[in-house]
């Protein structure tokens, strides 16, 4: 399950949502305050009966948060307010709601089938304003995300092309370097519109911790300042070892 929610109401979620025992991976401020001021979701899950519930908080759509503060802006205000399962919550507008759903799977490369049915099935079902999509689409720099996501669906499940809009093929790996360095987080390079948003994301990128510091290391309070020197030398280090290992790999084809 997905819940948005708007960023500066992000902690109060996340609290309430470890108060109905979902448990995140993190339990220090440091990586608290980190992940709410720089990232836009992250995932927590509950244990319950022997199964697991996956919930996944999102305060941001895209790629920056300084480029999200503008959306958020105009998604919240054209939100309506829907009764689900008994409970009142705010929902999208359907021009909103294709566009969150399309740039959710060009920012995770269109790895599932199921967020492309989800696009295909939202363009078979919602009778959408295409002129506003297209608007929106490029007054956020999300044109080419849009167009490839649904040049996806068109190429695996025969999506008609919208009026006003061009389907292109997605941004696809090589299947010989699907662990290179280029897969996963820098691949929002090649569908972000605009060089600042892309210059912002990718110094983003570079220097903020994530999780995958805390992993490495655990590192005591008064230390945790060093995440962020420790970011740059892993990126360093992961990625110069998967170039020598893409060239042992060709050298030895």
């Amino acid at each position: 399950m997905d819940v948005l929610v708007p960023r500066e109401r992000a902690r109060e979620a996340l609290q309430m949502l470890r108060g109905r025992g979902y448990a995140a991976e993190f339990s220090e401020s440091f990586f608290e305050r980190l992940l709410l001021r720089t990232h836009i979701e992250y995932t927590l899950t509950r244990r319950q009966h022997r199964f697991e519930y996956v919930l996944d908080l999102h305060w941001g759509v895209g790629w920056s948060p300084r480029d999200d503060r503008a959306v958020a802006g105009a998604l919240w205000a054209e939100s309506r307010r829907v009764q689900r399962w008994g409970v009142t919550l705010r929902a999208m507008s359907p021009e909103w709601e294709l566009l969150t759903l399309a740039v959710h799977a060009a920012r995770h490369g269109w790895q599932r089938l199921k967020w492309l049915a989800d696009v295909h099935d939202f363009c078979a079902t919602y009778p959408l304003d295409w002129p506003k999509v297209r608007r929106t689409a490029e007054q956020f720099g999300w044109l080419s995300a849009l167009e490839r996501t649904l040049g996806a669906c068109q190429l695996l499940l025969g999506t008609p092309a919208p009026p006003d809009l061009t389907p292109l093929p997605p941004v696809l790996d090589d299947p010989s370097t699907a662990q290179s360095a280029d897969r996963g987080i820098l691949l929002p390079l090649r569908v972000i519109d605009s060089w600042p948003a892309r210059a912002r994301y990718l110094l983003g990128v570079l220097l903020m911790p994530t999780l995958a510091e805390r992993r490495l290391v655990r590192l005591p309070s008064m230390l945790r300042w060093l995440y962020y020197p420790l970011r740059p030398l892993r990126l360093a280090g992961k990625w110069g070892w998967h170039a020598v290992r893409g060239q042992l790999h060709h050298a030895f084809r």
